[in-house]
C-alpha cells in the first residue's frame, strides 16, 4: 500500500509506538493501517493505537510467529485480537501510548496541532515542526469499523 493511502492515525502517530524505521517492516508483515480505536471492539481502551496486520507468513526469511513475538514483547503491547473479514482472519495489535505523549495524542485526534511539544516533533524525525495545518483528523478515517456502528438495517 503506497504511504498516501494511509489514514493520519498511521502517518503522524504510530511513531509514538514504533520508530519510523519501523515501519516499512510492519508494511511487510501486512499493516493496513493504524486506528485511535475500533467500534467493532467489545471495548475501546484509552490512549492506545490499534495497528490492523494482514498477517504475511513469511518476509525475508523471517515468520510471521517471530515478528508477532517481538512486537507482543513490547512494554506498550496491551491487548490483540482477531477480525474475520472476508474469509480471511486479520489482527488487531492494541499498544498504550506512553504518558509521556498523551498530550500530544490528545491535542492531535483534536486536531490542536499547534500544541504538539517539541519531543513529538522530534520523535517524528522533523527537525523542525511541520506545517500540518492541511491535515485534518476525520473521527471516521481513524477509527476502525466506524461507519459500521452507524449503519442500520431495515428491520432492525
Amino acid at each position: 500500500m503506497p504511504f498516501n493511502q494511509f489514514n493520519n492515525t498511521s502517518k503522524f502517530l504510530s511513531h509514538l509506538i514504533f520508530q519510523n524505521e519501523s515501519f516499512s517492516v510492519l508494511k511487510n508483515f501486512g499493516l493496513e493501517n493504524v486506528f485511535i480505536g475500533d467500534y467493532g471492539y467489545k471495548r475501546m481502551h484509552n490512549f492506545c493505537l490499534y495497528f490492523l496486520i494482514n498477517p504475511q507468513v513469511d518476509i525475508d526469511g523471517i515468520d510471521y510467529a517471530k515478528f508477532e513475538e517481538k512486537i507482543t514483547s513490547f512494554d506498550s503491547f496491551y491487548d490483540w485480537y482477531d477480525i474475520e473479514d472476508k474469509k480471511k482472519t486479520k489482527r488487531m495489535y492494541v499498544f498504550n501510548v506512553h504518558p509521556f505523549y498523551r498530550e500530544d495524542f490528545y491535542n492531535f485526534t483534536n486536531n490542536n496541532f499547534k500544541k504538539l511539544s517539541k519531543s513529538y516533533w522530534k520523535s517524528l524525525g522533523a527537525r523542525v515542526e511541520l506545517d500540518i495545518s492541511h491535515v485534518e483528523f476525520l473521527l471516521e478515517n481513524e477509527i476502525y469499523r466506524f461507519k459500521n456502528t452507524l449503519t442500520i438495517k431495515r428491520g432492525e
